[in-house]
């Protein structure tokens, strides 16, 4: 496998499926290596978000990250440094989770290979249970996260594609702390990724609320009924 170039940032999150706009204004550092990654590696690259060291996870997550694909339309004629150095932003877009096997250093520049993280397969029963249980929280983790919608053709394909839904709330959202982005970029196991994401809900809360919107619904039905 060939070494891709490393773009390791401080808590710069990219998910699977999941685009973002890197700030490279002034960074001649970074446009040298998207320059590098476009020129030779067809625009990939591997996203690290683990630069600073958090103590007591540091072992656990510093090597996990994202292979990504740098979103340019650069005609063949034009010379792509003169298009990068004129960027503002770059946009990337994750493809999968990948943990770092190798790291070299040439030219002052990071190199990576890599492996992917294979997500665990589900039998029906499980992604059946999944999907119940990913409806049930849903409306409760989006008003913790503090999104308040999902793009409607997210919202099509959200039955079959339950662990991009997860990813692209991650990724959208500012209230959820870094430490947590981290264990889920980290996790093969979108169950154990959804968990997560429960996890940040206050329990004794919400269990009341959907105790009584169970009641109300039962009421509901009763009425119709009789």
């Amino acid at each position: 496998m060939n070494l891709i170039p490393i773009l390791l940032i401080d808590n710069y999150f990219l998910f699977p499926k999941c685009e973002s706009h890197l700030s490279i204004e002034g960074n001649p550092y970074w446009k040298k290596i998207i320059l590098q990654s476009w020129k030779e590696h067809h625009g990939e690259v591997l996203v690290i978000p683990n630069k600073e060291k958090l103590e007591g996870v540091a072992n656990q997550f510093s090597l996990n990250g994202t292979l990504a694909k740098i979103n340019l339309n650069i005609p063949v004629e034009v010379e792509p440094s003169l298009v990068i150095d004129s960027l503002r932003e770059v946009p990337l877009r994750g493809i999968v989770r990948i943990k770092l096997t190798k790291i070299e250093e040439k030219n002052n520049f990071l190199k990576g290979e890599y492996q992917i993280i294979e997500e665990r397969k589900l039998d029906e029963n499980t992604l059946r249970t999944l999907t119940e249980k990913f409806f049930r929280y849903l409306p409760n983790i989006l008003e913790k996260v503090r999104l308040s919608s999902i793009d409607k053709t997210c919202i099509t394909m959200m039955k079959g594609n339950i662990d991009n839904i997860i990813d692209s709330i991650v990724q959208n959202s500012k209230a959820i702390d870094n430490l947590t982005k981290r264990k889920i970029l980290a996790s093969p196991d979108v169950l154990e990724r959804l968990e997560i994401l429960i996890s940040l809900l206050d329990y004794q809360k919400l269990e009341e609320k959907l105790e009584k919107e169970t009641r109300e619904e039962i009421q509901r039905q009763q009425q119709e009924y009789f």
